[in-house]
């Protein structure tokens, strides 16, 4: 793209000319070392709605108060446009909630080299820096980022309100529908002759399990219905030939991104039911035939295309590992193990290139995340390593994914705990269809610094009440197995054999 093409080029001419700071722009000489004043008008401008910027905030560095070039400070001058997006991207992930993305583009201005921070807004929820001194919600308001005012704060969670309760109307005019067709059939039934077999049988045998059930299906199908979409989208995309590439271009990295936030967003009706299922439902053989059912979609929908490239497989299973990820963070603080078990063990037959069937494992994409997380890369620069298994614990710590069934505290360990359980958990899977030692991948829950306590907690659990997920097999032979994956420093082994000795200690 030229520059006379390029809208943020020509928005930042505009801004240049003015010599002076905005609601929707911001001058910084320099963030070196400034992290918390970084996240603070990150923030600012992204909660600033409106302005000339089609739905951008900037944050121009390399520019003084008055609006003079300076170029970039001298402890910055090595930092490319991709470095300073990972330094920001980095810097965002850890200390802004929600997700947030920013785009560093860099421009030569007057013989200086300068960078453009390009701040998408936000549409519905503010973000808020979470974890630093500046901790809280930051808006635009006379040419600086402050707090917001209480008639702002009251204005934006009216909307909030709004967004949240539009949804709301909507099942309830469904509701309406259904409760008038309830109706029609009591009408009906008072009277058979008027009634077709599938009616009656509908009227007559309707249960709260069999709702349940049939609202799985509705919303399976819905699902499935969409993953023809998703295939020619991936593949249009093409992310093999992103993650080879060195660099992207900004359009290529959008429409990567919008195609992941797609596969999320049709993917949570079905996370926000496996949640529910595990938390809410009575443990009947119909809640059973839904999470066996589900295994099924995922399993179908997502395993038999395996003779994709790399990437585009990886892309193709994120809603496969989504749901294994929702399901470990689901049933892990309950020991929910029975549901588990049969998730992380469920295997079934699906077409093969050869037009024959063959046999595969649900838990088989476990070990697709670490190429996952090159994609991930592509739409997150600053991403750290793992970063898909980062970006499946922010959504899923979200409240409006499986948070709403979690107590508001156990959410917040919970995908630690639950990556220990699935990483155990696929090992077993592995061992008791394969006997073999399967392949490895890299687990999130692994960096954090209680590593070893969330390995003897859920060990513990296993020798507690973990025999579905054991599946008849030994722990210290799964712990074995898990050791020689290659996890530096892992004394499951032993650990594993103290607590079968010893026995769970209070």
């Amino acid at each position: 793209m030229t520059l006379a093409a390029d809208p943020h080029f020509l928005h930042l001419q505009t801004i240049l000319s003015s010599k002076a700071e905005g609601d929707w722009h911001d001058f910084k000489e320099g963030v070196h070392g400034r992290t918390d004043e970084l996240l603070k008008d990150l923030v600012a401008l992204a909660n600033t709605a409106g302005g000339p910027y089609g739905g951008y905030g900037y944050l121009i560095i390399g520019i003084d108060d008055d609006g003079n070039v300076r170029g970039l400070i001298p402890k910055e001058t090595e930092l490319n446009e991709d470095a300073r997006q990972r330094q920001l991207g980095s810097a965002a992930a850890h200390g802004i909630t929600p997700l947030m993305s920013p785009q560093v583009k860099g421009y030569t201005v007057e013989g200086r080299r300068i960078h453009l921070v390009i701040v998408p807004q936000t549409s519905d929820r503010w973000h808020v820096v979470t974890g630093s001194q500046n901790h809280g919600y930051w808006v635009r308001r006379d040419r600086a980022s402050v707090r917001p005012t209480a008639e702002q704060l009251e204005e934006h969670f009216q909307e909030r309100l709004k967004a949240l309760i539009g949804p709301v109307h909507e099942q309830l005019l469904r509701m309406d529908g259904r409760i008038g067709q309830l109706r029609t059939d009591l009408a009906a039934a008072q009277d058979p002759a008027l009634l077709s077999a599938a009616e009656h049988a509908r009227i007559a045998f309707q249960t709260p399990d069999r709702t349940f059930l049939r609202l799985i299906r509705q919303e399976a199908s819905t699902f499935l219905d969409r993953r023809g979409e998703h295939l020619e989208a991936i593949q249009r995309v093409h992310p093999d030939r992103l993650v080879d590439q060195p660099t992207w271009h900004d359009a290529d990295r959008d429409a990567l991104r919008d195609l992941v936030e797609r596969l999320e967003q049709d993917t949570r009706p079905l996370i926000e039911a496996v949640g529910a299922l595990i938390h809410d439902a009575e443990p009947t053989a119909r809640t059973e035939q839904a999470l066996l059912e589900l295994n099924a979609v995922f399993t179908d929908a997502s395993v038999h295309m395996m003779t994709l490239p790399p990437s585009t497989f990886a892309l193709w299973v994120y809603p496969a590992l989504l749901y294994l990820h929702a399901v470990a963070a689901s049933a892990t603080p309950h020991l929910e193990w029975q549901l588990f078990g049969q998730v992380i063990h469920h295997v079934q037959d699906v077409p093969s290139p050869r037009l024959t069937r063959r046999s595969v494992a649900l838990a088989s994409v476990v070990p697709w995340r670490e190429t996952l997380d090159g994609v991930m890369r592509v739409i997150e620069p600053g991403s750290p390593p793992r970063a898909a298994a980062h970006r499946m614990e922010r959504l899923l710590r979200q409240s409006d994914w499986i948070g709403q069934t979690l107590p508001v505290l156990g959410r917040l360990g919970a995908f630690s705990r639950s990556e220990a359980a699935l990483t155990l958990g696929y090992v077993a899977a592995a061992l008791k269809r394969q006997g073999h030692v399967p392949p490895s991948f890299a687990a999130l829950w692994w960096t954090y610094l209680n590593a070893n306590g969330i390995l003897e907690e859920t060990i513990q659990r296993f020798v507690e009440r973990g025999s579905p997920v054991l599946a008849g097999l030994k722990l210290r032979d799964v712990a074995a197995a898990f050791d020689s994956m290659d996890k530096p420093g892992s004394y499951l082994t032993v650990q594993a054999q103290y607590l079968v000795d010893v026995g769970p200690q209070p």
